[in-house]
């Protein structure tokens, strides 16, 4: 960390702008892991691959009426 003793860090109006423009804010649920664009394709990813097995072990839909 660097010692400022003269408060000119602190009074720096271009660092204190600087340093709030940089903060990033990250969403998490409960800690785990984050809200973010990672989670929403792996989401859509997992739910196409279910759909895909799900059609495929289906059973067959007869056109003919017999």
């Amino acid at each position: 960390m660097v010692e400022d003793n003269t408060n000119d860090i602190i009074n720096n109006e271009k660092l204190k702008l600087h340093i709030m423009v940089k903060k990033e804010v990250a969403f998490t649920l409960c800690g785990y892991f984050n809200l973010d664009y990672t989670l929403l394709h792996s989401i859509i990813t997992s739910i196409t691959s279910m759909l895909f097995i799900l059609i495929q072990f289906g059973e067959p839909i007869s056109i003919i009426d017999t």
